[in-house]
């Protein structure tokens, strides 16, 4: 019963943060993720396009969107090397 517990919260969390308005902190989130990213570099371009989908997003207040863009966001910075962090 637990698992289905864990499970059905996560569905839950997953639902509400879907229909929450993003803040300053989320938008903050996405500014600290994208420092150090480079014309040059080469998550540059799907970098700046998470961005403007979430920016997109925020306007016609797609809230499902912009998370959606927002983890886009996050996956593309995931893919920096820890050398790309120490420049």
């Amino acid at each position: 019963m637990s698992s289905f517990t864990n499970s059905a919260r996560q569905r839950l969390d997953a639902l509400k943060r879907q229909v929450q308005v993003p803040d300053l902190a989320t938008w903050r989130e996405l500014a600290v993720l994208s420092v150090g990213i480079r014309e040059t570099d080469a998550l540059y371009k799907p970098m700046l396009e998470a961005l403007s989908d979430c920016d997109e997003a925020y306007k016609r207040q797609d809230w499902p969107a912009f998370w959606q863009a927002a983890e886009h966001a996050k996956a593309v910075a995931s893919r920096r090397t820890t050398k790309e962090h120490a420049q």
